[in-house]
């Protein structure tokens, strides 16, 4: 008879829904049923994050815990057969596997969660969302570039400058450099996406460069109809398409990556080539992350956690190659 597991969740952000989300929805692959407990002392498993400190006062319960921020800003727990790690970076270590920030925002994998950001937007729609574009009206767009951010953080203060400098158009709807009329609330994911979409190219910064991370402003962008011009981490070409973004590590500086945006802005049949593609290489790739997958390699280290012949042993963890760096 399959076990009842009962689950609670600690440490998370404000808006997180506990009860349907990515990572009960792999555990919903693992066991056909789960209970969800309030009081974690009470609970088999915990899912966890960063914001707090309370799984401190649990150290005998078994944790999943996950992050899709930049791992050196927060406190990461130590390796432990009794944890299991969900991150956005690369590394081999026990039971750690990279799950890229971009990988929780499908709305099929997502559910109802409340900290869903593209309510709608399914893993087949993402994917094929370049089929359904008006090429010639996406290149006849007036409107240079677009940014919307809050932290002055990864290049972001120096290419706005750059392109303002140039006398080219940057619309700003963020609280960085805000120059933009409309207000954009921060959950209406949806009104940024129509923002973005009024200009050529997207700055997708990310925050900083660290292996493995990559977040959803690329993912923005390419739903905004704006082609993608990625500062980040150089591994980004291993989850998305690089036809189908501009990639700033192709270049010496910020200033020969203006160079080329200048230069597509003139030349519309070379700039529809970036709006021709889908921004993953394809569905087989994106699936690799499917709550559904993800269990078939969790799965067997967590009903090993709760067989009593083996709770004593080490756990050494295989990394699948999909999974690995």
């Amino acid at each position: 008879m399959e076990r009842n597991i009962r689950v609670s969740c600690v440490d998370v952000c404000s808006d997180f829904n506990p009860i349907d989300n990515y990572y009960t929805k792999i555990l919903l692959n693992i066991y056909s049923q789960i209970e969800f407990v309030s009081d974690p002392s009470h609970a088999d498993i915990l899912i966890c994050s960063v914001f707090g400190n309370n799984k401190d006062k649990y150290p005998e319960k078994k944790k999943i815990f996950w992050l899709a921020e930049h791992p050196d800003r927060y406190r990461v727990p130590a390796d432990s057969p009794d944890t299991i790690k969900l991150c956005s970076e690369y590394r081999s270590a026990l039971n750690f596997f990279r799950i890229p920030y971009w990988a929780v925002l499908f709305e099929d994998w997502v559910g109802n969660a409340s900290n869903h950001k593209y309510v709608g937007y399914t893993v087949e729609r993402v994917f094929n969302h370049f089929r359904h574009r008006n090429l010639e009206e996406l290149s006849s767009r007036k409107r240079f570039c677009a940014m919307i951010y809050s932290n002055p953080q990864g290049g972001r203060l120096e290419m706005f400058r750059k392109i303002q400098e140039r006398g080219l158009e940057i619309c700003s709807w963020g609280p960085l450099y805000k120059n933009m009329p409309e207000n954009i609330p921060i959950k209406d994911y949806q009104k940024k996406l129509d923002s973005i979409r009024t200009c050529k190219f997207y700055l997708a910064f990310e925050n900083s460069k660290y292996p493995g991370y990559h977040t959803e402003k690329i993912i923005s962008a390419y739903l905004g109809d704006a082609v993608p011009v990625y500062w980040g981490d150089e591994t980004i070409v291993k989850d998305m398409n690089p036809k189908a973004f501009i990639n700033c590590n192709d270049f010496e500086n910020l200033d020969e990556v203006l160079d080329y945006m200048v230069y597509l802005d003139s030349h519309p049949e070379e700039y529809c080539e970036y709006l021709k593609h889908s921004l993953f290489t394809s569905l087989d790739k994106v699936m690799e992350y499917s709550p559904e997958n993800i269990s078939k390699v969790l799965g067997p280290i967590v009903k090993r956690w709760f067989e009593e012949e083996s709770s004593s042993k080490p756990l050494v963890t295989l990394f699948p190659k999909t999974l690995k760096s």
